[in-house]
């Protein structure tokens, strides 16, 4: 009996061990899972010596960026003790345009990188002169199949490593839809372009659809702004003054400013703390050349989207327009109209659509380079109310039909098709190409500046005439004064003059021993208004009886007071340019000897010259001279 008792015993206790076990695993806590990276990394605010790092977690820790010269060498550290699962890292002592690898993790466990998909670099020190391509767009807010398209065909047209050949992101609002709140920004944005992002920084600008996101530009909250650290403190370049927001900023790259507005949430009145900003920043800026940004374009017919009508684009075009002007602004990129729409160069038009007047185109070609020609701007930097392009680009995911369906009568170009822009500046360069989602460029411009339409000094490598003839007269008044250059040759040749209809503006510059006398231009195609029934009034005529000839008239001299010319291609070519008035700015003669006349065909490259060594007259009234070829 006492064996049994023991042996029952025995078990219960055995039993009773067994079930302790089982309670202390149970309550024991469980093993932890392997931290996994929900968001980026992503790179934010660059500066030329510091970058921000930024990542999402599934669980809280600490933080912790590991980075170097190249994959494998990372013997640079930097920590954040602060447990949480929105990691940001900012990593300093850096050399301003230098590439380097790096990794993200905790400080025990390494989660990601030390391989060539997880690369930043620095900002080049402002003002640098280098080859800067900028990719921009806006209204990417869908997962698509057209998003995924324009996305694939820049990644194409770049090459193997697309964030190699991007220097500039910039995304122009409504990156999300409906709402552009956390998580369709997740979708949208960052597991989109989840590999793009780790290697280059995105900038952005405000748009519509991260208002009804819940983001607030007074405050500065809402995902928006919790997801993207933006320069309020002029951190990305010494060009400009700090806006003190986030809402709307300020950056350089190279030799390019940056100008990014709010014109959703933020007040677009003049005297506004915006406003008020942006001439602060316009003048203190000396980069070569400066592109805004902001969502609502100031002239657009968008489908839903009226630059007539709707009052972010009147106050936009009305209050902003002429200050960026004032200041030599040269590009302005915006999305919201889902559609591609780009003006000539323009200035002085803050009116509406029906306001626009001869006066304000100051080119009215295409500015294709191969083929109406460049814009070409007189003056380098920041030189006031020389002309500005304007771009609207919101078709990266949606195409949208015009309203009415000819669209805005300003455009030099409009077409409903997807598609994103690229820039690529180059000195005092800037070409724009619309790449549409198939990989075709579907528009391209070119602006040059620093184009002065006759040096100080005559340049050399003309072709010479086998017979010229100038003459100026000096009226009782400048109203009356007049000038008639003319120069053949035994042969010019279609290729050197290109078309002068269509091409860029033929030049006519007139120098005597002491400097420039004469310093003018024929626009390529004036017209009298911009709009298809004008076109029938074109200045430039052509003859299809008599190949190769041009002929230019008009009545008033508006174009540097030049009213008639005449050009012949062929076996024997000529030139023959008159003008007459106060705008051909005649000095008085007489002048002093030699005189030297050119004329130049801009687009190709090729002058045409007369060297007068002796003047038949050449006194106060009159300047008159022959010359022939040796």
């Amino acid at each position: 009996m006492t064996s049994s008792l023991i042996s029952r015993n025995a078990t219960l206790v055995g039993r009773a061990a067994t079930l302790t076990t089982l309670v202390a695993a149970l309550l024991a806590p469980a093993a932890a899972s392997a931290q996994t990276i929900t968001r980026g990394p992503y790179l934010q605010k660059p500066t030329t010596t510091s970058i921000v790092v930024r990542w999402r977690t599934d669980t809280a820790s600490d933080s912790r960026v590991e980075w170097g010269a190249a994959a494998g060498s990372l013997g640079n550290v930097a920590s954040d003790a602060t447990v949480t699962t929105e990691h940001s890292i900012a990593v300093t002592g850096l050399s301003p345009g230098t590439t380097y690898t790096y990794a993200v993790g905790t400080t025990t466990t390494r989660l990601g990188g030390d391989d060539t998909d997880h690369r930043f670099t620095t900002l080049p020190t402002p003002g640098t002169r280098q080859p800067i391509r900028i990719w921009t767009y806006g209204d990417s807010g869908y997962a698509n199949a057209a998003h995924t398209a324009t996305r694939d065909a820049y990644f194409a047209y770049s090459g193997a490593n697309p964030s190699d050949a991007t220097d500039v992101w910039l995304m122009l609002g409504d990156n999300a839809y409906f709402l552009a709140n956390d998580v369709n920004y997740q979708t949208a944005v960052f597991d989109f372009y989840e590999d793009f992002m780790r290697r280059e920084v995105l900038w952005s600008v405000l748009g519509n659809h991260e208002f009804y996101g819940g983001n607030t530009s007074a405050t500065q909250t809402g995902p928006y702004f919790s997801m993207f650290d933006f320069p309020s403190a002029r951190e990305s370049g010494t060009n400009g003054v700090a806006s003190g927001t986030e809402a709307y900023y300020s950056f350089d790259y190279g030799n390019i400013h940056f100008v990014i507005l709010d014109s959703m949430d933020s007040s677009r009145a003049v005297g506004s703390a915006m406003l008020t900003w942006l001439e602060q920043d316009l003048t203190a800026t000396t980069a070569d050349w400066t592109i805004a940004a902001w969502h609502h374009p100031p002239y657009s017919k968008g489908q839903y989207h009226d630059s007539d009508t709707e009052v972010n684009e009147i106050e936009m075009r009305a209050n902003v327009v002429p200050l960026l002007e004032d200041y030599g602004v040269d590009l302005v990129v915006s999305g919201h109209s889902h559609s591609y729409e780009r003006t000539p160069l323009i200035d002085g038009h803050a009116g509406l659509s029906d306001t626009l007047d001869a006066s304000m185109l100051l080119d009215t070609g295409s500015g294709a380079p191969d083929t109406d020609g460049a814009y070409r701007k007189a003056d380098t930097g920041q030189a006031p109310n020389q002309g500005a392009v304007f771009v609207v680009a919101g078709s990266a995911a949606d195409a949208r039909p015009f309203i009415p369906v000819e669209g805005h009568r300003l455009m030099a170009s409009k077409l409903v098709s997807y598609g994103t822009m690229v820039l690529e500046v180059d000195g005092d360069t800037l070409e724009g190409h619309f790449l549409g989602h198939e990989g075709d460029i579907l528009d391209s411009f070119r602006i040059e500046k620093g184009t002065a339409r006759c040096p100080a000094s005559p340049p050399s490598g003309c072709l010479a005439s086998g017979k010229s003839g100038l003459v100026a007269k000096q009226g009782a008044n400048d109203a009356s004064d007049s000038l008639t250059y003319r120069w053949t040759g035994a042969e010019l040749p279609a290729a050197d003059v290109g078309d002068p209809s269509a091409e860029s503006d033929l030049g006519l510059c007139v120098w005597d021993a002491s400097g420039l006398l004469v310093d003018s231009a024929l626009p390529p195609d004036a017209v009298a208004t911009y709009e298809v029934a004008a076109l029938a009034t074109k200045l430039w005529v052509t003859d299809p009886e008599k190949p190769g000839l041009f002929l230019y008239k008009e009545t008033t001299g508006a174009a540097d007071g030049l009213r008639f010319a005449k050009v012949q291609t062929g076996a024997k070519g000529l030139m023959l340019v008159r003008g007459k008035g106060t705008a051909l700015a005649l000095p008085t003669s007489p002048w002093t000897l030699p005189v030297t006349a050119q004329i130049v065909a801009r687009d190709t490259g090729v002058c045409f010259e007369s060297v007068f060594a002796e003047a038949k007259k050449n006194d106060s009234t009159k300047f008159i001279a022959k010359a022939t070829a040796d």
